[in-house]
């Protein structure tokens, strides 16, 4: 792929408008390494090949994989677009970080935590060249998750396809000083309901017999129908195929954008973190979206490119909060141990790192459904679903990895429930010294509209 000219004059204007003035700072310190975040949005690790996928979904993502090392169990806080991601962003989890839903019941935006420092901001200030290219609303501009980007791309409307985020990331790379290391994320919404893969779609799926796709659906025991809270019905075979397809089409804008990186960049190393954000329920439990604590609504795709790093699976559970303290055991940076002192989470790469369970939690909008608050506990084995005045239920992952039937056995779910909760009780007072916790009510109309049409504001 070829970056012209042409292109930079035809889409220049549209990277968004520099958060930080056009002056640079100097660089901290030579030969710094591009660093490139890849979010895919709404993406179940289970349907991509390198998971263990029956179709063809992902070439593009399965042989980055065989480079790479991915993460077998990568399990998000909050199956919750904007949560996640300020917690990839900052190292922390929701509780300390305050942002516990893409709004409040009511309309009212999140603020994050004022005593957080973004990950964006901190390599600004070291002089990287910084954007960010985002496709959906939850992540606009006015909810912080734009802080340190000195350009920046958003939809004008509710989302836009990864076709146009992918133009408006080639647009920035083709001006990008080629003397100063960058930090590029571009963020992809295709797979996110309502499924509908465009026209030239590189791949179709439904219509003919798939006996291996039939056998991997019967072992997750989905319902044929089910219903969103908004009273649409979902048929799982159309909701699958549909699904499928944007994936697919997606995997195959991030092979341009891979290419493209590779004829901007050059030689210059790089590392690069392909993550998704949460995954979706596609009628397993009767949940055909996403924002409960289910494993499919959890469990997300994570690999990490970088020189000198043997590609291999690792089979440790992972948290959000744990992608910058790997990324910044994979290189040298001035002044990170002060950046790494806010963070939470952990390098689970690091030599004599000891697994721990990862907490999770439902959004703040499934109060707003009329659920009650819920949290998980997921670990090497054991995987517990409790909350205030809720029975606790124990699934065993190593028999029931898509938590089919509770385990009955009441002294392990009762020691998983009062771990979760001491856990639970010391972020949530982190949170407090923090800041955490604070909503403004200055949505825009348009913001407004764009959530509704989303389906995140009633």
């Amino acid at each position: 792929m070829i970056l012209r000219p042409l292109l930079v004059a035809l889409l220049g204007c549209t990277c968004g408008t520099p958060d930080e003035g056009p002056a640079l700072p100097p660089l901290a310190a030579p030969n710094m390494p591009d660093l490139v975040l890849v979010t895919l949005d709404t993406t179940r690790a289970d349907h991509l090949g390198a998971y263990g996928y029956p179709r063809d979904t992902s070439p593009v993502f399965d042989a980055l994989a065989e480079r790479a090392v991915l993460f077998e169990r990568f399990v998000v806080p909050m199956a919750t677009t904007l949560p996640t991601h300020t917690s990839l962003l900052t190292g922390t989890w929701p509780a300390e970080h305050g942002v516990l839903a893409n709004v409040e019941h009511g309309g009212r935006r999140f603020v994050p935590s004022p005593g957080l420092r973004t990950f964006t901001s901190w390599l600004a200030g070291l002089g990287y060249d910084t954007a960010g290219v985002v496709s959906a609303m939850p992540l606009s501009r006015a909810t912080g998750i734009a802080r340190g980007f000195r350009s920046w791309s958003q939809p004008r409307g509710t989302e836009r396809p990864a076709r146009i985020t992918t133009n408006r990331a080639l647009g920035w790379l083709a001006q990008a000083p080629s003397d100063r290391p960058i930090f590029l994320w571009v963020h992809y919404y295709d797979p996110h309901n309502p499924y509908a893969p465009p026209e030239d779609a590189p791949a179709r799926f439904g219509g003919t017999p798939e006996p291996a796709l039939d056998a991997w659906l019967d072992a997750r025991a989905p319902d044929k129908v089910a219903y969103r809270p908004t009273g649409e019905r979902v048929d799982l075979q159309q909701a699958v195929d549909g699904y499928d397809g944007e994936i697919r089409t997606m995997d195959g804008y991030l092979g341009q954008l891979l290419d493209a990186l590779d004829e901007a960049r050059g030689t210059r190393a790089r590392v690069l973190v392909v993550a998704g954000d949460h995954g979706e329920g596609l009628n397993q439990h009767g949940e055909p979206g996403h924002g409960q604590v289910w494993t499919e609504h959890l469990h997300a795709p994570l690999l990490v490119l970088a020189p000198g790093l043997a590609p291999r699976r690792v089979p440790t559970v992972t948290a959000a909060a744990d992608v910058l303290p790997i990324v910044l055991g994979l290189v040298d940076l001035p002044g990170e141990a002060d950046f790494l002192a806010q963070v939470s989470g952990a390098d689970v790469l690091a030599p004599g790192f000891q697994e721990r369970p990862v907490l999770s939690q439902t959004s703040e909008r499934q109060e707003m459904l009329g659920r009650r608050l819920r949290y998980a506990r997921t670990g090497p084995r054991w995987a517990c679903h409790f909350g205030e005045d809720i029975p606790t239920r124990l699934y065993d992952h190593l028999t029931d990895p898509h938590e089919l039937a509770a385990v009955d056995d009441p002294a392990t779910a009762q020691a998983c429930r009062d771990a979760g909760m001491a856990e639970l009780a010391v972020l949530a007072q982190r949170g407090v010294e923090l800041g955490a916790g604070r909503t403004v009510d200055d949505l825009t109309d348009a913001e407004r509209a764009a959530l509704e049409e989303l389906g995140y504001l009633e």
